[in-house]
This record gives C-alpha cells, structure tokens and sequence, in this order.
C-alpha cells in the first residue's frame, strides 16, 4: 500500500472513530472510565480473565491493567472472583452493571453502523466487512494486539 493510500485509511478511520465513539458515549452514563478501563471491560464480558490474562488482551502492562480493574470494581462494573484452578489467585469478571454498560454502547454503534450500511448496496457492504476482516488479521498477524471493535467501541 502507498503512503497516500495509507494515510487517506488512517483519516477515514478516525472520522469513523471520531462517529462511533460519539454514538458509544451518548448510549453509556455519566462514568468517566478511561479507555483502558473500557477496553478492559469489553473484554472481562466473557470468561473471567486473570490479570495478566487481560492485560494481554488490552495490550498493556499488569501494573496498568491493575489500576483499570480497581476502577471497574470501584465503578461496580467488575468484580474479583476466586479462580477455580487456584485458590490463591483471583480472576476478574464484568458484572451485570458491566455486561449491561458494554451491550448500551455495543448497540448504539451498531445502530449507527446499520444506518451508515443502509446507503451501501449488498455487495459494498459485504465487501467492507470482508476487508476489514482481512485488515484487522494483518493488523493481529503483523503482531500488533488488541481487537478493532474494542477500539472502535473502547474511546470516548
């Protein structure tokens, strides 16, 4: 890819960040989480992860993801858990005040998604999705970690 073509993506995206994080942050409520601290909880919504787990999945140090995970449980939006295969360490796990702030923003993007997708025709969009997928696999393959939707739905 040239250089133009790179940086006209890399504009297009941060307008559709820009969008969507708008319509992200006008489904949630007043809390002020920062977006570690929303990526983080994207990801505890499945299995409750370790510390080091999800700092690997959020793409930070243990340190950082320790001081998100203590504003989410602060928050009431994760909780701290016995670990079943320990019962020395702990995982953490969203709560339902979490799982419920995560699905608000989750469909206020894709409701704006879905309006933006109604101007495509089939075709268009199902090649969108199929390069994006592809893109975000280059992205994870080319060793950088993280997930776009979490980005996307992650910023304020």
């Amino acid at each position: 890819m040239t250089r133009d073509a790179a940086a006209g993506l890399s504009q297009e995206l941060r307008v559709l960040y820009a969008r969507l994080a708008a319509a992200a942050a006008s489904a949630s409520d007043d809390l002020s989480l920062t977006t570690t601290q929303r990526m983080a909880l994207f990801e505890l919504t499945g299995e409750p992860l370790r510390l080091g787990e999800l700092a690997a999945r959020v793409a930070v140090s243990d340190p950082t993801a320790s001081r998100a995970v203590e504003g989410l449980v602060t928050a009431g939006l994760a909780a701290r858990v016995p670990d079943p295969d320990d019962r020395r360490a702990v995982r953490i796990g969203a709560t339902a005040a979490g799982r419920a702030y995560v699905e608000a923003r989750t469909a206020a993007v894709e409701g704006e998604l879905r309006v933006a997708l109604e101007r495509l025709d089939g075709d268009e969009a199902a090649t969108l999705l199929r390069l994006l997928a592809r893109l975000n696999a280059g992205l994870r393959d080319g060793g950088h970690p993280g997930t776009a939707a979490a980005l996307l739905l992650g910023g304020r």
